[in-house]
């Protein structure tokens, strides 16, 4: 009855909670915010005003913060979040000093708090996007076994699971968690990015019309986060919609037109650490003509171990 009293709350709170706190420290000039209200200012930022011109604004409201505060873990702990984020949407200058700026920083956010749950949930994806597949994974499940309703760390739990796992029943696990959490929590803030990681994990498993589904609702909710509009050009290239996916994928280019088969390619190895399982998330592309197609003895047959 308690965990049923609990989930409740939760479905009807958590979100609001989150979105309370970073509104209003959103309102407030950053001049006169401490270190905890710069950390929710660019939270909301990220996740409700996302503008690919305005990252740097992001990432300096967070060093900021930890001048303000060299002890506050969290500071630390976003700061290796956003950074490995501009890595992971092609938007760095020099992607591997941000991706070891990011490791450093979630590294000392680690160190200074390793029980706190948001240290522990930005920390395993941040390691997720540096090729520490295991170290994220024990990082996110010591964050849901410390606060079974933290919806974010269960969120990128999902996530890395269901893009990353070697094995498909880590897929299955993950799209599994997505799913749950979409449907129980519908008007959670972090519901966009639960769609696009679900179009991730249904991509890893083959599942391409689902996958259309699941990035053109995050596409829907978030017209900015355009990496969505990417993994969904892939998807309908995947079951055949050529011209839709070549409209999605004009779209992409025009707001990030750095964008290439390369470098789409390093990030996607870094996160599958397969070279099939990476494939599928440029296959798509290739069908309908962004890439070249690869040569026959490299292709892909289909499914994935």
């Amino acid at each position: 009855m308690q965990e049923e009293i609990a989930t409740a709350i939760v479905r009807a709170t958590g979100g609001e909670l989150i979105r309370a706190g970073s509104e209003r420290a959103d309102k407030a000039s950053a001049d006169e915010l401490d270190a905890w209200g710069l950390v929710r200012k660019a939270y909301h930022f990220w996740n409700y005003s996302f503008q690919p011109a305005g990252i740097g604004d992001s990432l300096n409201l967070l060093r900021r913060a930890v001048e303000l505060d060299p002890n506050y873990a969290n500071a630390y702990a976003f700061l290796g979040l956003y950074l490995i984020e501009k890595v992971a949407l092609i938007m760095s200058e020099h992607p591997e000093q941000d991706r070891a700026e990011a490791q450093a920083a979630v590294d000392r956010a680690f160190d200074l708090a390793p029980n706190d749950t948001e240290v522990l949930e930005n920390t395993g994806l941040v390691w997720f996007h540096c090729g520490l597949w295991e170290k994220s994974v024990q990082a996110l499940r010591r964050a849901v076994e410390i606060s079974p309703f933290n919806l974010v760390a269960w969120g990128y739990l999902g996530f890395v699971l269901g893009c990353g796992g070697q094995k498909t029943k880590n897929a299955t696990e993950g799209d599994r968690i997505l799913t749950k959490l979409i449907t129980d929590t519908p008007e959670h803030p972090s519901v966009p990015y639960w769609y696009f990681f679900k179009a991730t994990a249904c991509t890893r498993l083959g599942h391409f019309e689902e996958a259309v589904t699941c990035a053109s609702k995050c596409a829907e909710m978030h017209p900015n986060f355009y990496i969505a509009r990417y993994i969904l050009a892939n998807a309908l290239g995947h079951v055949g919609r050529l011209e839709e996916a070549r409209t999605e994928m004009a779209t992409v280019l025009a707001i990030n037109p750095y964008i290439t088969e390369s470098l789409l390619k390093r990030e996607w190895l870094v996160m599958a650490r397969d070279e099939q399982m990476a494939e599928a998330h440029l296959a798509g592309l290739r069908k309908a003509g962004f890439f070249p197609p690869l040569p026959a003895e490299n292709q892909s047959t289909g499914g994935h171990p």
